[in-house]
């Protein structure tokens, strides 16, 4: 008779612990350089353990950056949902000021770096992350564009193309001098700077005439 072999059930706070070293380990070494056994280190878990939860590396790096990719998806949602001045103007400088932050957190901007060097290695995360992040943070910003457009404040029929062209302008000069290394940290002042300047280049593309 064969016996039977007891089935293995992952341990979600072991597993939270896993991912949350995964996270320091890959942004600090990247992919390449990053061992299981480092990662069993700082999480405070044997090597084997690891292995329950987790396949090998190459999927501890796939769920951490998608469990990232959700907590930034939850994140934006609270920062859409911020975003309820009555007034167009003030309602797209809090919606701005909110996205900035979140596309200039050290998290977000370490693992962009992550991604871009490890993309070719790796296509298919790259069209998963895609879907996740900017998909979905298209999906969300077209949602409040949509509504604006319909009380009448926006002439926006293309939401979803009012949604991303507004992302680019508020967010795509800071970021790009902070992945490139120009600039390592960005104040709040250039933040307000920068967000005011662009809700009022999107405000004279989209605001309904009177």
């Amino acid at each position: 008779m064969v016996e039977a072999r007891e089935v293995f059930r992952p341990v979600p706070e072991k597993r939270d612990r896993i991912l949350r070293a995964a996270l320091e380990v890959f942004i600090e070494l990247g992919y390449e350089r990053a061992s299981v056994d480092e990662l069993a280190s700082r999480a405070g878990v044997s090597k084997a353990t690891v292995y329950n939860h987790f396949k090998d590396k190459k999927d501890l790096f796939t769920c951490c950056l998608l469990e990232q990719a959700e907590a930034f998806q939850a994140s934006l949602e609270e920062t859409v949902r911020r975003a309820v001045a009555p007034e167009i103007g003030p309602a797209l400088v809090a919606l701005g000021e909110g996205i900035v932050r979140l596309l200039l957190s050290p998290v977000v901007a370490a693992l962009h770096k992550v991604v871009a060097a490890e993309v070719a290695r790796f296509p298919e995360l790259g069209r998963a992350l895609y879907e996740r992040s900017v998909t979905g943070c298209r999906a969300q910003l077209a949602t409040f564009f949509a509504e604006r457009h319909a009380r009448g404040e926006l002439e926006a029929p293309d939401a979803g193309l009012a949604a991303m062209q507004f992302l680019a302008l508020c967010g795509a000069d800071l970021k790009g001098r902070v992945e490139l290394g120009l600039q390592q940290c960005v104040s709040e002042d250039e933040i307000r700077t920068a967000v005011a300047q662009a809700v009022a280049t999107f405000l004279r593309a989209y605001r309904r005439a009177p």
